[in-house]
């Protein structure tokens, strides 16, 4: 997508960070906040980050950069597009799900990412470190938390996994339990004994319009992790002593009974090691101009994508659907309803069909798509539109 041209006054990004930790142990950082003055027309977003403590805290694209991506090395003043120094991770979520959007920013500078016509709403996205030119990772879809909502939000993330993996999770006030709305495994640029990494949250307001009445309140800001090197102890293994042979004189017997048989055993044959697999497949679902609700004999366009965004073949993919049997207009491009399909590296299939609204509908429509593979556990995805 084309980068937006935010009027600087109305464009506008804010961060919170503290602390200084170790990323060897886990780092969590969480934020209560909640919005008010707005309609369902507005747009902000807001982004988890992890920065290098050492160095000085510059920049922040405003808008689609939700206050943490932007060009490397720009000067701080240019345009709006400037990224935050030693970032490290940013795990971003917004309302029109442009966080993930591959765009050039002003200077030339491309950001990578995917197409516009992917993009989904409230969806999660990570992007790497200001060294990688702030390198799309992956993204998450997001039927959980709504952004444009009353009520206070918190949300939670997660460095851990000896800073392998992160996590961003949610959960509503008064539950004691989180929801993950996205765990990815990285590669972080910034590791080591001497590390210190410092995490916060930063906000965006608005993403692609001039500007917004909407008004960001946050009530808590928290932080936990360690400062300190971690325990080292050297083990130092005890030799193996051999063992003198036993040998016995030749003028004894060595066996009471003579060997009347020997049992030959055919060799194990097809062994082969299991080498568990780091293949995923972004699963998506939408509907295709949605409405607030729906009326007998109204046409609704469902649209499927199967994308492989692992680095390895993912084999014998299959899907169902349970309303493509009472469907009309199927579109199936790589023909994964009749299942023994492979998608190389990056490969996708998209399927389209639609579904007109009977009279014995009511209430909501529950439609869930299942994909199936051998190398991945079955993945469910459910959308569901409302019958007046």
């Amino acid at each position: 997508m084309d980068y937006p041209s935010l009027p600087s006054l109305s464009a506008t990004s804010i961060n919170i960070q503290d602390g200084a930790f170790s990323p060897l142990y886990d780092i969590v950082w969480s934020i209560n906040y909640e919005i008010d003055n707005w309609s369902e027309t507005d747009q902000y977003g807001l982004c988890f980050f992890l920065r290098e403590s050492d160095v000085p805290s510059v920049g922040g694209g405003v808008g689609i950069d939700l206050g943490y991506s932007g060009y490397p090395g720009v000067v701080p003043g240019q345009f709006t597009a400037e990224g935050l120094t030693g970032g490290v991770i940013g795990i971003g979520i917004d309302t029109h799900g442009v966080f993930a959007a591959e765009t050039i920013w002003p200077g030339g500078e491309q950001r990578s990412g995917i197409a516009t016509d992917d993009l989904l709403p409230n969806s999660v996205t990570v992007r790497g470190s200001i060294s990688d030119g702030y390198e799309y990772i992956s993204t998450a879809e997001n039927n959980i938390l709504k952004l444009l909502s009353d009520g206070p939000k918190i949300l939670r993330a997660r460095l851990g996994n000896y800073g392998r993996t992160v996590f961003l999770d949610y959960r509503e006030p008064g539950d004691t339990e989180f929801v993950n709305l996205i765990s990815t495994n990285v590669t972080l640029t910034a590791f080591g004994t001497e590390k210190r990494l410092t995490p916060g949250v930063s906000f965006a307001k608005p993403l692609t319009a001039t500007g917004t009445d909407l008004n960001i309140k946050v009530n808590a800001f928290h932080v936990e992790g360690k400062g300190i090197d971690p325990d080292k102890q050297v083990i130092e293994p005890t030799p193996l002593t051999p063992l003198d042979c036993n040998n016995v004189p030749l003028d004894e017997t060595v066996f009471e009974q003579p060997v009347s048989e020997v049992i030959y055993k055919a060799p194990v044959e097809n062994i082969a090691m299991y080498n568990p697999l780091i293949e995923e497949l972004f699963v998506f679902k939408e509907v295709i101009d949605l409405q607030l609700d729906y009326q007998q004999d109204d046409v609704v366009d469902y649209k499927i994508t199967v994308r492989n965004v692992g680095d390895k073949p993912i084999t014998n993919i299959a899907l169902t659907d349970n309303l493509i049997g009472e469907s009309d207009n199927i579109q199936d491009s790589k023909q994964l309803l009749n299942g023994g399909k492979t998608l190389a590296p990056g490969e996708e299939a998209i399927i389209t069909y639609s579904y007109t609204v009977k009279p014995t509908d009511t209430g909501t429509i529950q439609n869930t798509a299942s994909v199936t593979s051998s190398e991945l556990t079955p993945i469910l995805y459910t959308i569901g539109i409302k019958i007046a």
